[in-house]
């Protein structure tokens, strides 16, 4: 969602100002609780039809799955909703719910990807592994992060494929 685009300010401002003549409630976009239990319950029981990520049967049934109970779920929720990264849905969740051992690798690691029950779910986490227990400063780690990405894609399927073609 482009929160700086007009059309998206200018809705939320109108979402502001119905909330005041229809509930005489006063929100202040500002200071939002994102720990609100009854919107995490929401997600936590599927309902996010018209919530721009989370509103696919999938993303509802990894909602269901998942629990969230932090807004730190639903980040990853939506990190881990792709190709790829989806094959972790399953252990992000035992593990979440004490059904398996988060375990220990190295003290370094342990803790970057404490927030994520050990498993790398964001590239930013990746790049301070690289950084801290590598000791490859952040910029060299991005390109590294990057090199990675384009040699994944490289060796993806639908890229032989289209190689294939050309030739």
């Amino acid at each position: 969602m482009d929160f700086l685009g007009l059309r998206t300010l200018t809705t939320l401002q109108r979402s502001i100002d119905l909330v005041k003549q229809t509930k005489n409630i006063d929100v202040d976009i500002e200071d939002v609780d994102f720990t609100d239990r009854k919107v995490l319950d929401l997600f936590c029981r599927g309902e996010s039809k018209g919530i721009f990520q989370f509103e696919s049967g999938g993303m509802q049934d990894l909602l269901m799955k998942m629990a969230p109970d932090r807004l730190e779920d639903l980040i990853a929720a939506n990190a881990l909703y792709r190709p790829g990264p989806m094959e972790l849905i399953p252990l992000y969740c035992n593990r979440k719910h004490a059904r398996e051992k988060v375990p220990l690798v190295h003290p370094i690691m342990d803790e970057i990807l404490k927030e994520t029950y050990g498993i790398m779910v964001y590239q930013e986490q990746v790049m301070q592994i690289f950084n801290q227990l590598g000791g490859i400063d952040l910029s060299n780690a991005y390109k590294l992060i990057k090199a990675i990405s384009k040699r994944r894609s490289m060796s993806s399927p639908s890229s032989s494929r289209t190689s294939s073609r050309a030739r």
